[in-house]
């Protein structure tokens, strides 16, 4: 069943009410109008008391869970032939030469776009088709063999399997279980599931099986999409409207279009393909500005060849960057990085007058146990000069994606992109208000974008708005029998 497919039969799913009698008998009890979303970071449950009302139920945060979403994303994005190759992946001549030649495109490409040419485009297709057909002659069980030995040589990881996602969602969905027990005494019994865009059908079918060992019932077409989960049936929406969905985080980001008009939907058209954009990544302004300071720092680059933890000097960016910047509650409580914000403050996260700064040392204590480390700096413009970069080129490629989906039939130019009626920002990192100054940037000022980290628990919210339609819909189906009997 392809998205659209899915889309399709969960919107009849909702509405109709011979859908709901076909998968729920008379004297069942209605469902639970409750909704999860199986984000990039954190999943949430909530609980529907109307059609724009909800209470949180519970939210988990699970490492084990984080780094396998990460995974599956950044699977998806190398299958999707838009990513280059993982660093260390594969130690061979052609893995070697590959890297080179992707760090030259990238050069290229950031002085003349060229990632769009059609000839490029064009060039990538036929050699994933060629890529396809060697791999294809090699018989299955010595590509098996093969990549038994570099796996226990520890040349390359081993890839994540559905067993392996699926107790992992098992733990979570319990976690959140009992959570919601405890802190509002409901058991979640059945729920409506928000998950990743990049997710298909077999990962579907993972999360229909977790919930099935927890004692959560998650119907076939209860699965849909977070961008999906956004938008459909939200009553500040209109649902004729085309509506673009960014999705960003701290290590991943996307584009969704959906086209809401009765043309489309009857076509089954209303859902154009999703772009991940994993580059344009929340954490990609750290990498930058690491990348300044090394560059600019000799005896900061030879610690760093030596093979110093770049990433505690990632987190020292961050916290460094935050603190110039200024940060809210939100903020806070999503990194906990209050008390050590407050500490380089020096207890006072207040300046006297409005006063803002200019720059601030990093804090590197208990990097490099060996000798001095040297006294960096992180100045606000270096910041806005990486922050700027980052927002441009985002909205840039947001464009190409609009433009890319147009229709190529209607007589207009070459460069016209899609209509945007609204924009919704999913984010769960700090960085919201960069993407929706990237969003207008792409779709105008006349388009209203909503979408913050304050609105985390959107999807969700749409999640269990789904889930109190049907169970209204079940409600009113029963009562329309049970009058109908009352008069024969």
């Amino acid at each position: 069943m392809n998205l659209s497919q899915l889309l399709l039969v969960l919107s009849w799913w909702c509405v109709s009410t011979a859908a709901v009698a076909e998968e729920t008998c008379d004297n069942a009890p209605p469902n639970d109008p409750i909704g999860i979303d199986l984000g990039h970071r954190f999943v949430f449950a909530s609980y529907a008391n109307s059609i724009n009302n909800f209470t949180l139920l519970g939210v988990v945060n699970h490492k084990e869970y984080q780094r396998q979403i990460e995974e599956l994303s950044m699977d998806h994005f190398q299958r999707s032939g838009l990513g280059k190759p993982r660093s260390g992946s594969r130690s061979t001549p052609l893995a070697l030469l590959t890297s080179v030649m992707w760090s030259l495109f990238e050069v290229i490409d950031a002085r003349v776009s060229i990632r769009s040419n059609a000839y490029v485009i064009w060039t990538q297709d036929s050699i994933r088709s060629m890529s396809d057909t060697v791999y294809g002659i090699i018989p299955v069980s010595l590509q098996q063999k093969a990549k038994s030995f570099l796996v226990s040589r520890g040349l390359i990881k081993q890839k994540l399997s559905l067993s392996d996602v699926t107790e992992t969602l098992t733990e979570v969905l319990a976690e959140l279980k009992a959570t919601s027990l405890a802190a509002h005494g409901v058991n979640v019994t059945w729920a409506v599931v928000g998950v990743p865009d990049f997710f298909n059908d077999t990962l579907r079918e993972t999360v229909i099986q977790a919930g099935q060992q927890v004692g959560i019932t998650i119907l076939e077409g209860a699965v849909p999409p977070r961008s999906f989960c956004t938008h459909y049936l939200n009553p500040a929406i209109d649902q004729d409207d085309r509506v673009l969905v960014v999705h960003q985080g701290e290590t991943h980001c996307g584009v969704q279009l959906y086209d809401g008009s009765p043309q489309r939907r009857r076509k089954g058209q209303s859902v154009y393909p999703y772009l991940p954009l994993d580059p344009w990544s929340g954490d990609r302004i750290q990498y930058r500005l690491v990348k300044e300071l090394v560059d600019g720092d000799a005896q900061l680059k030879t610690l760093v060849v030596q093979g110093l933890d770049n990433g505690f000097l990632i987190q020292a960016v961050l916290k460094t960057r935050l603190t110039l910047k200024g940060y809210d509650p939100a903020v806070e409580l999503l990194l906990g990085l209050e008390p050590l914000l407050e500490d380089q403050l020096g207890g006072n996260r207040d300046f006297e007058d409005g006063e803002t700064l200019d720059e601030l040392p990093l804090n590197l204590d208990s990097w490099w146990t060996h000798g001095n480390i040297p006294d960096l700096v992180l100045t606000r413009s270096q910041i806005m000069a990486a922050e700027k970069n980052y927002m441009e080129t985002l909205a840039n490629n947001i464009q190409v994606y609009l433009q890319a989906m147009s229709d190529p039939h209607e007589t207009r130019k070459a460069t016209k992109q899609e209509r945007v009626d609204y924009a919704i920002i999913l984010t769960d990192y700090f960085d919201g208000e960069l993407v929706h100054r990237a969003v207008q940037e792409a779709i105008g000022h006349g388009v209203p974008i909503v979408g913050s980290l304050k609105d985390i628990t959107m999807v969700a919210e749409g999640a269990a708005r789904l889930a109190w339609t049907r169970r209204e819909n079940l409600l009113l189906m029963r009562e329309s029998r049970k009058t109908r009997h009352d008069e024969l």
